[in-house]
């Protein structure tokens, strides 16, 4: 009896600790230039209480990360059929971020005026939203977005920005993702033991 107390007791503190844990991503002055990173860092860091950080790793200096993180390679990695595989899971861990801070300058340059007005405008607008949804003032967000016209095509993005989610909710999908794919292959296993000796 009392070693089930203590099992029970070591759960519900490894449960609080996860519910008051949070992923922090952390763009520190980030800069890149027609896909590539000039300068800056970008780090996922543990937080217990939003206060006390005891993990802290900067991906680009990660041997692991070093490469996944180049455009080159994301883009031979995000196939299609990955991102409507992830989206849902995408779309769920986004719903539960929050944006702490974020401070963004964009300059664009191109040969299409309209394309670049354009663009201005709904990139504008996207960063206005994301700072009304989490209610960043002028002291924990700003954006600008410029635009000139030049024969070349090219961008500049400055980014530095801190975004949060609950280690819980992570853990949370996941266990949900892995779920649904044991009972999907499951499934499929079923199937096939129905039908495997059935010949037309």
């Amino acid at each position: 009896m009392l070693v089930f107390f203590y099992v029970c007791l070591g759960i519900g503190i490894i449960l609080l600790v996860l519910a008051l844990t949070s992923l922090q991503i952390q763009f520190d002055n980030l800069k890149i230039v027609n896909n590539k990173i000039k300068s800056g860092r970008i780090k996922l860091v543990l937080k217990f209480l939003k206060i006390f950080s005891f993990f802290e790793l900067d991906l680009l200096e990660s041997k692991f990360f070093k490469n996944k993180i180049k455009w080159d390679n994301l883009q031979k990695d995000l196939t299609k059929e990955k991102i409507s595989k992830y989206k849902i899971d995408i779309s769920e861990l986004l719903k539960l971020t929050k944006v702490e801070e974020l401070y963004i300058r964009l300059d664009l340059q191109g040969e299409y005026i309209w394309i670049l007005s354009l663009a201005t405008v709904v990139i504008s607008s996207l960063l206005s939203v994301i700072m009304a949804k989490n209610n960043l003032d002028n002291e924990f967000g700003k954006y600008k977005v410029n635009f000139n016209y030049n024969m070349k095509t090219m961008y500049e993005l400055d980014i530095s920005s801190v975004s949060s989610i609950k280690l819980i909710h992570i853990i949370n999908i996941m266990c949900e993702n892995l779920k649904q794919r044991r009972e999907e292959k499951n499934a499929n296993k079923s199937y096939r033991r129905s039908y495997g000796h059935n010949y037309e």
